[in-house]
């Protein structure tokens, strides 16, 4: 089957861009707990999703032929004034936006794969009532926060740390804004009853307070740490290191948010998400090595010979 997508984004400098696209592939596809689950129809046509193969986020297209036409607004705000983490942003959306119009469950351009994080910043680019901003700002420990506000327009803002953007590398802050983006996701399906509920009960399931919600999210991702790798994986592959760390690097960097570090690296609190999906101590504790590595690019010397603790690439 084929789709064949006519699509314009008008930018906020008054400029048009046009683009259609015709595709027929099926890949891969998430459910509303951030589970990936594999289609089963001409699944080798994609060949990107096979690596990790549970990782990626595809859309099946619909049966037969048929052309849309969408008009967007920017409902995406990138506040960020530290240019190297401005560019970082940019680069996990504007790619997918401007190539076409790309929408969960609807389409997927020929070739292009959708990774979690392009499909939660495409709710917020088509939603009417939602803004998603992201911004930087001094902050006294957080990497970053989220959190929203508004009734009939309802913005979510993220604001990312000054100082932990000044030391981390660009791998590290690609984490960090899709591991935000998942809180702005969880903040968004809030809104709706079926997950309401469910988030609910999963509180109530396993002894957390309901009105903890920093608690509440952080243990709710347990089940969202392939989909935050894969989103961090695709980003590397194209903008990043070329994606050749492994896939473990990448899970391990997914980790980042379900523990919490003092300023030597060392684990001060974890959540049951992070005990339970890493059961060994010892793990645990490498998991937070490369965390702490990539957020802070430590280097060590040994005979005078500098050497790079991190893999990403520091942030210019």
């Amino acid at each position: 089957s084929q789709t064949t997508v006519t699509s314009s984004k008008t930018y906020s400098d008054g400029t048009t861009e046009y683009s259609s696209r015709t595709t027929g592939i099926d890949c891969v596809s998430f459910n509303e707990t951030g589970t990936i689950k594999t289609a089963t129809n001409s699944f080798e046509e994609c060949p990107e999703c096979t690596e990790p193969a549970d990782g990626g986020i595809g859309i099946l297209p619909p049966k037969g032929t048929t052309e849309e036409v969408v008009n967007e607004e920017e409902q995406i705000v990138n506040n960020l004034t530290n240019p190297c983490a401005s560019d970082i942003f940019d680069e996990l959306w504007k790619s997918i936006t401007r190539e076409g119009t790309i929408k969960p469950n609807i389409i997927l351009p020929t070739g292009e794969l959708i990774t979690f994080s392009d499909a939660v910043l495409k709710i917020f680019n088509d939603s009417k009532t939602f803004d998603y901003i992201v911004t930087n700002d001094n902050l006294l420990k957080e990497n970053a926060i989220t959190n929203s506000k508004g009734i009939d327009k309802i913005v979510v803002l993220t604001t990312m740390s000054n100082s932990y953007l000044q030391s981390a590398t660009t791998l590290s802050i690609a984490r960090t804004m899709i591991h935000e983006l998942t809180h702005a996701y969880f903040l968004f399906k809030t809104r709706e009853l079926d997950f309401t509920i469910a988030i609910n009960l999963f509180a109530v399931q396993n002894g957390y307070n309901t009105s903890d919600t920093n608690r509440l999210h952080h243990e709710f991702m347990r089940d969202y740490i392939n989909a935050i790798a894969f989103s961090l994986y695709n980003w590397d592959r194209k903008f990043g290191t070329g994606g050749n760390l492994g896939w473990d690097y990448y899970k391990a960097m997914a980790y980042g948010g379900l523990f919490q570090m003092d300023q030597l690296g060392n684990i001060t609190n974890e959540t049951d998400a992070f005990k339970s999906l890493i059961i060994d101590e010892s793990e645990r504790k490498k998991t937070a090595k490369i965390l702490f590595n990539e957020q802070k690019s430590i280097q060590t010397k040994i005979n005078d010979e500098i050497k790079n603790e991190f893999k990403g690439i520091p942030c210019k």
